[in-house]
């Protein structure tokens, strides 16, 4: 903190109140730049933390979120749970492709299967 007293020039300066008011001023000013700094520090422990998660936005084409929300209302889940497991599925080191393929495959003879049974 700055010591004001150096600074008083004259006995006008000195008025009743004037050095408190000026200490008031810059301990406010003081607290202030105590919470910016608060507030920079949160925000840089804010920053992605290794094991928190993140989002992310994709984009899809009407098709894709069609098939999507169909295959997850079939499996009783949210669009957006298949799509994390989607991901993730994908992101395996070795994903074997071939077991989805054979997935699709049977969804589309299941749902062929339903369709004749219907009509």
């Amino acid at each position: 903190m700055i010591d004001f007293e150096p600074y008083v020039q004259s006995p006008n300066d000195r008025a009743p109140g004037r050095l408190e008011a000026l200490r008031a001023i810059q301990q406010e000013l003081a607290e202030m730049e105590a919470a910016d700094a608060a507030v920079r520090a949160g925000l840089s422990a804010r920053a992605r933390r290794h094991e928190s998660s993140v989002v992310y936005s994709i984009r899809l084409d009407p098709g894709e979120v069609q098939a999507l929300e169909t295959r997850a209302a079939a499996r009783g889940l949210k669009p957006t749970i298949l799509a994390r497991n989607l991901v993730r599925c994908g992101l395996q080191e070795d994903p074997d492709l071939r077991l989805a393929a054979a997935l699709d495959a049977f969804e589309a003879a299941l749902s062929e299967l339903r369709a004749a049974m219907r009509g």
